[in-house]
């Protein structure tokens, strides 16, 4: 069975690579690995939601879901060192990298975690201020759904979740589903064949 970028527990050649975007502008190194989701360059989508993310004044609390080699999380906790950053993957060759680059780029407020979606961080009970994601389309519409209808359990009250995706693989199914489970959706920006969409969760919301 070939390999993805959200296979557990990659066996593929390792091969290493380093890359030096400039997002917001800042600079930024990132230690990247093949069997990791675009590990040659930063993804579009990655970029997008990070040029687009607004991060609320009184945020403490913020969580990557799908790290990657943790482009998202690492931003986030160098433009908001008061904030707690935790970053979330499936596949171990992901965390690995991610946390070999928190340490490449000093980051001392974020931790990286290896599950299956939210399993990882069930027993902390923690809620977030927002809860951000660039999915992997490849585990299917029905899986990625799921995760989305979890999200407001994990989430404060009228905390906001980030999803982009590519308009071609679906987009507007993820905007209903997401207008679905959290009564709101926002397109907040269209750019590079990405769409960002954003939902805030209610205050009277049961999940």
């Amino acid at each position: 069975m070939p390999e993805h970028y959200y296979t557990e527990i990659p066996s593929s050649k390792i091969n290493t690579f380093l890359i030096k975007p400039i997002i917001r502008n800042r600079f930024y190194q990132f230690k990247t690995v093949s069997g990791v989701f675009s590990y040659k360059k930063a993804d579009k989508g990655t970029l997008l939601l990070l040029k687009y993310l607004q991060i609320p004044p009184n945020a403490s609390h913020v969580l990557d879901m799908g790290t990657g080699y943790g482009i998202i999380g690492i931003v986030i906790a160098t433009e908001f060192p008061q904030i707690q950053v935790k970053m979330i993957d499936i596949n171990e060759r992901a965390v690995w990298i991610a946390r070999e680059n928190l340490k490449l780029n000093k980051i001392p407020n974020a931790k990286v975690y290896w599950g299956d979606f939210y399993d990882s961080i069930k027993k902390e009970k923690e809620k977030f201020d927002l809860v951000l994601t660039n999915p992997p389309l490849a585990l299917g519409h029905k899986i990625i759904f799921n995760f989305i209808s979890t999200t407001p359990l994990y989430l404060k009250s009228e905390g906001y979740f980030y999803l982009v995706v590519q308009t071609k693989k679906g987009a507007q199914n993820f905007a209903n589903k997401m207008n679905e489970i959290f009564g709101n959706v926002e397109l907040v920006a269209i750019q590079s064949g990405f769409r960002l969409f954003r939902s805030q969760k209610s205050p009277n919301q049961k999940l």
